[in-house]
């Protein structure tokens, strides 16, 4: 989908407002993005976030460009970030070493590389506005002074993957996006915290701020008029939780790239949330329904836990999730009679913020996470539930070709 329409069907702006943009664009030399917030119709923000979705790589948000680390622009030649667009925002380590966080105009697989083998370290790439990245390229790499003959260096962009007079960026989907984690499927990011960015302040000179909501702004709401029964589990005390100190994400998908089956996957799933929510479950999903497998807080417990049966052709958070297959994290909507009947098995707990997030095999939701009451920040706690499941999906992949080979 093209950008403008994309914000069209996101309600960023409407029609009027975008066949203006398109007319200013064509005297302003500028993208349809930069045109709309130079216009006031849209912000910084607002324009990465839709390119996010539309390139499908994380959005670098005003936030990510002021506080990235001004050391990082030795990682790469002036004359090379200028030419592709290319600014380098912040140290990550993940589970294959330090990672270069580079904010992007147009992430394309071969200017990623490019800014892979120029920096000698393997590459996250995100998308932030032409506007915005001009903006902050010529403060990290101010242009090449005057020479004798009065010619100045140009502004960022150059003539390589300068500003073209599209439209609107139609830069096809790189086959590789992220070439440091693995493709995340169907699942559109909107801002570079979804990348689950854990920056590495070892290795950079200043601090920077904390991660946001990964809460995508294009979800859409979904109405149907079948009505099936929701079961609830009788009233049982919760377990106790466990003494010992909850795993933490890494040891836990460590753990779980070495399971070998799907329950054992799951188990441990549960035992992660248990330190981050006040409740939690893990649904499967099987013929348009998720089926509670683990469990805790409010009335559910692990004996009553597989008596959960939520449907997923009436509106919920859970079908929001699954149908559009990318997490949904904050309060709950309005849903359905289904859905009030299932957050009522929490009601307890006091709080209706949550996430869910799908877990996918080849784009297929298979399983659902589910927390309620985030024992810390939603931002770090929404986008560690959206790893784990990122995770559980490549080890349920893994297992099914196993046993495919076995057989």
């Amino acid at each position: 989908m093209r950008l403008g329409e994309l914000m069209v069907e996101g309600e960023m702006l409407n029609r009027q407002e975008l066949e203006t943009g398109l007319a200013r664009q064509r005297s302003s030399g500028l993208r349809l993005g930069s045109t709309l917030m130079e216009m006031g119709t849209l912000t910084s923000d607002e324009v990465a976030r839709a390119l996010a979705r539309q390139l499908r790589v994380p959005a670098a948000l005003d936030r990510h460009i002021a506080g990235r680390d001004p050391s990082l622009v030795a990682r790469l030649p002036a004359p090379l970030a200028r030419t592709l667009w290319a600014l380098p925002v912040a140290m990550s380590r993940g589970g294959d070493g330090l990672n270069l966080v580079v904010c992007l105009r147009d992430p394309t697989a071969e200017i990623i590389d490019e800014v892979r083998s120029a920096a000698g370290v393997p590459v996250i790439a995100c998308v932030a506005s032409e506007l915005t990245l001009r903006r902050a390229l010529d403060a990290s790499y101010p242009p090449p002074a005057p020479t004798a003959g009065g010619s100045v260096g140009g502004s960022a962009g150059g003539s390589a993957g300068g500003s073209d007079g599209s439209i609107d960026i139609d830069v096809e989907e790189p086959s590789q996006p992220f070439p440091t984690l693995s493709d995340l499927g169907t699942m559109d990011l909107v801002e570079l915290d979804d990348q689950y960015v854990n920056k590495d302040h070892s290795q950079t000179s200043t601090g920077t701020t904390g991660a946001q909501p990964a809460i995508s702004a294009f979800a859409g709401k979904r109405q149907t008029a079948s009505n099936p029964a929701i079961k609830i589990p009788p009233d049982e005390p919760e377990a106790k939780k466990p003494s010992r100190p909850p795993p933490s994400l890494e040891d836990t998908v460590v753990a779980i790239h070495t399971s070998t089956t799907g329950d054992a996957i799951s188990q441990l799933a549960i035992d992660y949330l248990r330190g981050q929510w006040k409740g939690g479950l893990v649904l499967v999903v099987k013929e348009k329904m998720a089926l509670g497998q683990h469990g805790f807080g409010g009335g559910i417990t692990e004996s009553n836990v597989e008596s959960i049966v939520v449907p997923l052709d009436q509106p919920s958070v859970l079908r929001t999730a699954h149908d559009d297959r990318r997490p949904f994290a904050g309060d709950a909507p309005i849903g359905s009679t289904a859905q009030d009947r299932f957050l009522r098995l929490f009601a307890d707990i006091g709080s209706r913020t949550m996430v869910v997030s799908p877990v996918l095999v080849r784009e297929r939701p298979v399983c659902l996470l589910f927390g309620v009451g985030p024992l810390g920040q939603l931002p770090e706690a929404a986008a560690s539930v959206a790893a784990l499941a990122h995770t559980m999906g490549e080890a349920y992949l893994r297992i099914i070709l196993a046993g495919r080979k076995k057989h």
